[in-house]
């Protein structure tokens, strides 16, 4: 029984996340590509969900559908769980960004003018 338990963790966890080919069609059919220094972070919870608001400085540009240019300021807002729980389906989580440090980016823009991740866990390099 012990052992059917374990199987049975390990067979959810493996079949809980997507396969690498589709984190790489995220990656290359994102709006934004770009490399990008964090000047800011907040992070605010409810209901088991963490909301992280960003504001970085775009250092590169890959490609830009909305024409960023290098030096442009921009709002990057994204959720991720707030406790692990490796039972759910789904993209894997994001990084919360750290301050000051510089990240390569998949992005797209919303109406709102705020960018938002475009592919789960790998949204953030």
């Amino acid at each position: 029984m012990k052992y059917l338990l374990i199987l049975t963790f390990i067979f959810t966890n493996l079949i809980a996340e997507l396969p690498p080919k589709v984190y790489q069609e995220w990656k290359a059919n994102a709006n934004e590509v770009l490399e990008i220094k964090v000047l800011d972070v907040k992070t605010k919870t409810k209901n088991n969900l963490k909301h992280i608001y960003v504001t970085a400085k775009v250092f590169k540009i890959f490609r830009s559908k909305s024409h960023l240019k290098r030096g442009s300021i921009i709002k990057i807002y994204y959720t991720k769980r707030a406790k692990k729980s490796p039972l759910i389906l789904g993209p894997s989580e994001p990084i919360t960004l750290k301050k000051e440090h510089i990240y390569k980016a998949y992005l797209k823009k919303d109406k709102s003018n705020t960018y938002t991740i475009v592919a789960g866990g790998e949204s953030f390099e």
